[in-house]
């Protein structure tokens, strides 16, 4: 169906790590109301993060109400941080556990006990994902292991699906979220029914998973009344935010890549198939939230959180970022001749290593703060690169463009190196909420209200180009530096000894 078949708005809902955000969009993809409030995150006496199910609900209606005031909507898609979840009583809807979000580690050692059950690569068959705590299935048995009775008459909703739930009263997920859970079968299309046995789980405790963006219901759940939703509005489960950032920037087809850049940063790209090879790449895959496609996903845990962690070293007080910007800047844009590794938090794709550290190499007196700032993004984007080298490898495709968004995107200097480093235009679309836009799209394309062809592009966007002559220098410093001098970094511990083994996860 074309555009110009509905007048109807969209409304979009993503649940994120640190802010819940509600946008209405009209079908040419302009956003008519934004509203953004803080996620409601506490800790536990044991300093342990989570999310109280009431005050996170309490949040995102009044952030649909309003944006949503005295519109006409089409259709509600809710997109979410996707591993975070709750405990729901299948019969009465009342959450039987707060929700714990996805980065808590408090369930490493299930999810330990989940990788000597059965090869990673058995695991990674099934999900896409390399083991880790992060994942639903870890923080089920974390529930079981405390209380033996938790799981009775028990339903696994992740964050997205618990919002739909109070919305329309029904319990369903769909593959781009079930897949996070660790349970789920992503070729079969089905939840892993033997391997949940076999975990002495009950497969019923996983929801029934619908296409992603295809209306659930319509807003008839005890919830919808409290913002204002007219009885009947359509409402679907639009999918991991992340994912639905790809539809959000109109990415649709192998080509261009996402290059989501906040405290931690993910590349993502458009894939035509389910590649097994995605294992030896040390990629992730998923299942996209668009039609017939499937997605690979490339994580840095610690991208901007390097830049704010040098922020706070430089001072008394943390730099302001027109400072640090301004230092970045004087700092001159040729390369610094300083390898920074962005391993703060250990690393993700390509090379899995929890226990890899940090580090500066080629540091001299003549260096500075502004030298350093700009070390710090270089070295974010060499891992980048990385992560662009394998996706190559692993689709035959080479990266045309790549449309960033986040947070991150507000810093010209940052950008303008990721572009000299790769060697890739790119392009920062005007409308920065592409996860939020993204969940309307996905649930306009699920509901028949738009097609393929017509989902809105992303549009006004800025581009940085490539300076051919910094390109092939950063090249020189990727392939002679940043790349030999991984196997050292990684044969050195947390604590900077001489390590047995080298972690892959």
């Amino acid at each position: 169906m074309s555009v110009g078949r509905t007048a109807l708005e969209l409304l979009g809902v993503d649940v994120g790590t640190t802010h819940c955000k509600a946008a209405v969009y009209d079908p040419a993809g302009r956003c008519t109301a934004l509203a953004s409030g803080p996620t409601p995150v506490r800790q536990d006496t044991g300093g342990r993060p989570f999310i109280g199910p009431d005050a996170l609900w309490a949040c995102v209606a009044s952030l649909i109400t309003k944006a949503a005031d005295g519109m006409q909507l089409g259709i509600v898609g809710v997109a979410g941080m996707a591993e975070a979840g709750l405990l729901v009583d299948r019969a009465t809807g009342i959450p039987r556990s707060e929700i714990i979000p996805w980065y808590d580690s408090r369930s490493s050692v299930q999810a330990d006990r989940m990788e000597m059950m059965e090869p990673a690569k058995t695991g990674f068959r099934r999900s896409g994902l390399h083991p880790s705590f992060k994942y639903g299935l870890a923080k089920i048995l974390w529930l079981r292991d405390r209380d033996e009775t938790a799981l009775e008459g028990s339903v696994w909703l992740s964050v997205p699906d618990y919002i739909v739930y109070r919305l329309t009263g029904h319990m369903v997920t769909d593959p781009s979220l079930a897949a996070r859970t660790y349970a789920y079968c992503v070729p079969g299309s089905q939840w892993d029914q033997a391997w949940i046995e076999r975990l002495g789980l009950a497969p019923s405790m996983f929801p029934p998973v619908l296409p992603s963006g295809v209306p659930v219901g319509g807003a008839d759940g005890v919830g919808a009344a409290e913002c204002g939703l007219a009885s009947g509005t359509p409402v679907a489960v639009s999918g991991h935010d992340h994912i639905c950032a790809l539809a959000g920037v109109g990415i649709t087809n192998s080509g261009p890549v996402l290059d989501s850049m906040g405290t931690a940063e993910s590349l993502m790209g458009v894939m035509p198939r389910w590649d097994d090879r995605a294992y030896d790449s040390g990629l992730t895959e998923a299942p996209c939230v668009l039609p017939g496609r499937y997605c690979w996903l490339g994580g840095l845990p610690a991208s901007g959180g390097s830049i704010e962690w040098l922020r706070a070293q430089l001072g008394e007080r943390p730099v302001p970022y027109l400072e640090l910007e301004r230092l970045a800047a004087d700092a001159g844009p040729e390369p610094t001749g300083i390898i920074y590794f962005p391993y703060l938090s250990g690393s993700g794709a390509p090379r899995h290593d929890q226990n890899v550290r940090a580090a500066f190499l080629g540091l001299s007196a003549r260096h500075g703060r502004g030298d350093l700032i700009r070390a710090v993004m270089e070295g974010t984007a060499y891992q980048s690169l990385s992560i662009l080298y394998a996706a190559r490898d692993l689709t035959g495709v080479d990266a045309s463009e790549v449309l960033a968004v986040g947070g991150g995107t507000r810093s010209r200097e940052w950008l303008q190196i990721k572009a000299d480093v790769s060697g890739k235009r790119h392009l920062v679309p005007e409308d920065e909420e592409a996860a939020v836009r993204g969940a309307a799209f996905t649930a306009a394309l699920g509901a028949g209200l738009l097609d393929l062809d017509s989902l809105p592009m992303a549009g006004g966007v800025t581009a940085f180009d490539p300076d051919a002559e910094r390109h092939a220098r950063y090249l020189e410093h990727f392939e002679t530096e940043f790349v030999p001098f991984q196997r050292p970094l990684r044969t050195l511990d947390a604590s900077g000894t001489a390590a047995t083994s080298l972690a892959h996860a």
